[in-house]
């Protein structure tokens, strides 16, 4: 059984952290005077933190449902002692329902939230038993990118572009996992192997828009960029790519108000999208704006214990001290550990007011 296309607006690679993280600078008053404290404001969120969205919760059902059926194959496979690849073909003598409704349930999980864990490890497995090697490779090189295993995921993408029938997709990562690692002369021969459909998806676009960036054409590479969000508004490393770039030409509002645009119209925007987009607001001190990204941001991911102090620092900023120190009592209060961490590195504690 074949896959389906890559659904429209969706990156091929969109949970991938590689590159270097956005920094803002926090305006913080504080005992009457302005400290600008420069932070990494998004580690606490890329260490693990679920994106709780409502379509990634949906996504979850699918992909344990999906992970029983598999669990259902191997166990018939270990009793008729096949292995994959290699003599009898456990896709030809297992129950072929099985194997659909595997892939099925994991394509779903994919679909729904592309930064789900797992389901690419499963569908690689599920073609190996199936005897598809090239997607089978594939499938691994997308998910050691889920990994920030960058080196071996361009290892299996090559290998996937030489041995498949279809090449575009594979050509579509490889060159995106390149960009990243900042191989150009591989991110140029995978796009030649993807010809058109580089510009039809938003890790294409994204693979375009760093290599323009990379050869000096600002213009070209936010053409590229606007156009992989056309494609998938809440796309998160398009979104962290227009922050970076907007940064680097010392135009952070003009970033953030740009990622907001295309946020509003996401169906399933991630919390670490909102919260670069408020850090870039925290920077240019309009509180009001960051407020409003770091409110979204809590809406999906609730248990951020740096969101909830974020937001605190924003309502001192805005003289709002009795719902600043509610705010970071609640961060306080999820992990009071890491809110300690913040505050000595932010040298703010909403808690003890102005």
């Amino acid at each position: 059984m074949s896959e389906p296309a890559a659904p429209a607006g969706k990156s091929l690679a969109t949970d991938i952290k590689r590159m270097a993280p956005v920094w803002a600078v926090v305006f913080l008053a504080a005992a009457g005077s302005l400290l600008a404290i420069r932070y990494q404001g998004t580690s606490y969120l890329q260490k693990g933190l679920y994106e709780s969205s409502d379509s990634c919760q949906v996504a979850e059902i699918h992909y344990e449902a999906g992970m029983k059926l598999w669990s259902q194959l191997n166990r018939q496979a270990a009793e008729n002692q096949l292995e994959r690849m290699g003599g009898s073909s456990l896709g030809y003598l297992a129950d072929s329902q099985i194997v659909s409704d595997a892939q099925e349930r994991f394509w779903k999980a994919l679909e729904l939230c592309p930064t789900i864990h797992g389901a690419n490890d499963a569908l690689a497995d599920l073609a190996w038993w199936s005897g598809d090697e090239a997607l089978a490779h594939y499938r691994l090189g997308l998910a050691h990118a889920e990994r920030n295993e960058l080196d071996q995921a361009q290892v299996e993408l090559r290998t996937a572009l030489e041995i498949a029938d279809d090449k575009s997709r594979p050509a579509v990562a490889l060159a995106e996992i390149s960009a990243l690692l900042s191989d150009w002369d591989a991110v140029k021969d995978a796009m030649a192997a993807a010809g058109d459909a580089v510009r039809k998806t938003p890790s294409g676009l994204l693979a375009i828009a760093q290599m323009a960036f990379n050869d000096g054409d600002s213009e070209a590479g936010v053409e590229a960029l606007k156009s992989a969000l056309d494609l998938d508004p809440g796309n998160p490393e398009a979104i962290r790519l227009v922050i970076s770039h907007f940064e680097s030409i010392e135009q952070p509002e003009a970033g953030a108000d740009l990622a907001a645009s295309y946020l509003a119209k996401a169906k399933a925007p991630t919390a670490t999208s909102y919260h670069l987009v408020g850090l870039d607001y925290m920077y240019v001190q309009q509180w009001d704006k960051a407020l409003a990204a770091l409110d979204k941001a809590l809406e999906i991911a609730p248990g951020a214990v740096v969101l909830h102090y974020d937001r605190a620092v924003i309502l001192f900023n805005l003289g709002r001290y009795d719902a600043a120190r509610a705010a970071a009592e609640t961060a306080m209060n999820q992990d009071y550990r890491q809110y300690q961490a913040l505050v000595s590195q932010n040298r703010l504690d909403p808690t003890k007011g102005p």
